[in-house]
């Protein structure tokens, strides 16, 4: 079990069961009972990283009927073997509470994650918030399959068309007239009606599918 440091101590805690592995090509399932002792003010993200990168990335948790709260990550490449996560949300007072780093196996084939209808539609509509205007636009390690839009540092959203060619990929990035190459294919363009969905996210804002 997943848990905040110092809920042991009567300090408000997350609870989360830990993934044992994602599937190379597959998206991964993070759930999150809900916070015991906070009052939540935002909604709780998922930030996320490959093994050997930095900078963290994040997904936004959906809240179910249940009261439970679940995300899915983006799929990991093939070569990507380690994939680390942690779950953070803040409080009434604006403080962050996270859980431990949890890092996870990519493996060939995780039988026991399976998609439900709902689930597998998400998977295809992810939303992925940068921490760092400085790192790549998208998380590297990770398919750019299934991301249709970037939130960036600023708040801004941006579309993404993916697309995949044989050889060697290249990454389009459209930003104020400038194009930047990197490794996959990505076409990322400014749209006017793109806004955040909460006007009151902290530094990092996340998107929201």
């Amino acid at each position: 079990m997943l848990v905040s440091p110092g809920s042991l101590l009567g300090a408000p805690e997350l609870l989360s069961t830990p993934i044992a592995g994602i599937s190379q090509g597959g998206n991964a399932v993070i759930t999150l009972s809900p916070p015991k002792g906070i009052t939540v003010s935002d909604i709780p993200r998922v930030y996320f990283k490959s093994e050997g990168t930095q900078t963290e990335y994040f997904v936004e948790m959906l809240k179910g009927a249940d009261g439970n709260y679940a995300a899915l990550l983006p799929a990991p490449l093939a070569e990507t073997t380690l994939v680390q996560y942690r779950i953070a949300v803040k409080g009434a007072n604006g403080a962050e509470i996270s859980t431990a780093p949890y890092t996870v196996p990519v493996v060939a084939n995780a039988s026991e994650v399976k998609l439900t209808e709902e689930q597998k539609l998400a998977a295809k509509n992810l939303v992925i918030g940068q921490t760092d205007p400085n790192a790549e636009p998208l998380p590297p390690g990770f398919e750019c399959e299934g991301i249709v839009k970037i939130l960036t540092t600023t708040g801004e959203l941006k579309a993404v068309e993916c697309s995949r060619k044989k050889g060697v990929p290249v990454l389009l990035w459209v930003a104020g007239g400038a194009i930047l190459a990197g490794g996959g294919v990505y076409l990322l363009t400014r749209s006017g009606s793109d806004k955040p969905v909460s006007p009151s996210r902290p530094e990092g804002a996340a998107p929201k599918n």
